[in-house]
């Protein structure tokens, strides 16, 4: 059940980044650099510990190993965003995509949602 909440979630956070790039990159240059540093640590440890709880509910070895790798690197990745070069540089980086390569990204996010939905039914 966990698994299809936070497919639905990346869907839904594909299809928001899909509709307003632009919106969606104003908003992260805005922020100051404390707060980016902030949401970025939150959202890689609530990801990382919902992947992690999610593999719980799967009977399959594959996927639940697989998701707690995911799990495991998106905390390790959410220690590194409290250092402020870190976060300059993803900030900076989001500022020199092209807004086709928000979309791209958009759809990958997207795809990924769909794959976890798709993995919530393995049970």
């Amino acid at each position: 059940m966990l698994l299809y909440i936070l497919g639905i979630f990346w869907v839904l956070l594909g299809l928001l980044f899909l509709a307003f790039p632009e919106k969606v990159r104003k908003r992260i240059q805005r922020k100051g650099m404390k707060r980016v540093r902030q949401i970025l640590f939150l959202f890689a440890w609530v990801i990382g510990g919902a992947f992690i709880a999610a593999a719980w509910d799967i009977s399959s070895k594959v996927v639940s190993i697989f998701l707690i790798a995911i799990g495991v690197i998106a905390i390790l990745k959410g220690m590194f965003m409290v250092k402020r070069s870190a976060a300059e540089k993803i900030i900076e980086w989001v500022s020199k995509i092209s807004t086709n390569g928000l979309r791209g990204i958009a759809v990958l996010y997207i795809l990924f949602g769909a794959a976890l939905i798709g993995m919530s039914y393995l049970n």
